[in-house]
């Protein structure tokens, strides 16, 4: 007497960050400022000095009470370096601690395709959008693989329950080398295609590697490229500014780039997916 479909395929995950941030700081359930900063400062005692505090779920278009500045996490972790990614993945919250390490201060200016928030005073909130994410990405590493798998193999068993057993992961190489250690091990319960971002695309050209290099459980499927930002940290390219606001949103690839790579790329048999939210 009961129903059965097919199962379902996820089109657009981040499958290894997802399974990660089940296992650190979620915000996800935070809805006000207040209720972000004392999730936060549960945390105060659970890392090593020096040790990088990641997390994130957070959406600040909901607060009410104030909105993510450097100073409540420079409080509460005035040593480690604290990065909190906002919910869309597309903004880092981030302490005094983490932008130095990551190069960005007072002087700093915006890279091409990215933005470096600052106040009414011009200085540093600890906010960083699109590219300039990449300067804080390049100083974390993934935690090792006997934290990193646990999580994988606990996220995907929230996959099965839900129905869905194929997931399309937008990630990179260090995250392909953990599933496909899983799937020598045998303990892959998902089939999961990568579509790695463009800036690690080439060495799968130099490798001779294409879509659909892989097996039914773990494949590649093509490569990922940004045209711009996202709605959540209003970074999406708007044709109208967004509200109380003259700023439009963040242009990532000039389009003359993006024909060229996307050129390049299907001479090469690799498929592209393109984000464009605006």
């Amino acid at each position: 007497g009961k129903t059965i479909i097919p199962a379902f395929t996820d089109a657009h995950t981040h499958f290894v960050a997802t399974a990660l941030q089940k296992k650190q700081i979620d915000l996800s359930q935070s809805n006000s400022l207040i209720a972000a900063l004392k999730k936060i400062a549960s945390f105060s005692n659970s890392y090593s000095a020096n040790e990088w505090i990641r997390g994130g779920g957070y959406n600040r278009n909901i607060w009410q009470d104030g909105q993510p500045h450097k100073k409540y996490l420079d409080e509460i972790f005035p040593d480690n370096p604290v990065a909190l990614e906002s919910k869309d993945f597309h903004s880092f919250w981030l302490n005094s601690r983490a932008l130095e390490l990551a190069g960005i201060d007072e002087k700093s200016s915006d890279p091409e395709g990215g933005k470096i928030y600052r106040d009414s005073d011009g200085k540093l909130t600890g906010v960083v959008s699109e590219l300039a994410m990449n300067r804080v990405y390049e100083k974390i590493t993934l935690p090792p693989n006997e934290k990193v798998i646990p999580a994988v193999k606990e996220i995907s068993k929230e996959f099965l329950k839900n129905g869905i057993t194929t997931v399309h992961t937008m990630e990179g190489l260090a995250e392909f080398k953990i599933v496909q250690k899983m799937k020598d091990e045998n303990s892959l319960d998902l089939r999961v295609h990568f579509y790695i971002p463009a800036g690690q695309a080439k060495s799968l050209v130099d490798a001779g590697i294409y879509s659909g290099f892989g097996c039914e459980l773990l494949s590649i499927a093509g490569v990922k490229f940004f045209t711009d930002g996202s709605l959540g940290s209003q970074t999406a390219l708007m044709q109208e500014p967004y509200e109380n606001s003259k700023y439009y949103g963040i242009s990532h690839t000039p389009v003359e780039t993006l024909k060229k790579e996307i050129f390049f790329y299907n001479q090469n048999h690799l498929n592209v997916a393109i984000h464009a939210i605006g």
